[in-house]
């Protein structure tokens, strides 16, 4: 499944789509801040709707390093792709 990637490139579009409505918001007219105040409520939606996703494929992730006696991170370099299984 690439359930793990989609979620970890839909929390990075939140994150890049928050940062280009601040950087909308700088320039001055009435087009830019409503073009600015969109992105940011895309992104805001956006990242309230991924967070539960990030947050279970965490969980997920930190069990099976623990299964596996191994870091977090060890565990996300290794296993790129989750089957949703903690054991092995």
């Amino acid at each position: 499944m690439i359930c793990c990637l989609l979620t970890m490139a839909a929390a990075g579009n939140a994150v890049a789509a928050g940062g280009a409505g601040w950087r909308l918001m700088r320039y001055p007219g009435r087009v830019a801040a409503s073009a600015a105040g969109a992105v940011l409520l895309i992104a805001t939606v956006g990242g309230i709707a991924v967070a539960p996703a990030v947050a279970e494929h965490a969980g997920h992730y930190a069990a099976r390093a623990e299964a596996n006696h191994r870091s977090v991170l060890e565990e996300i370099l290794a296993q790129p792709l989750c089957s949703g299984e903690v054991g092995r």
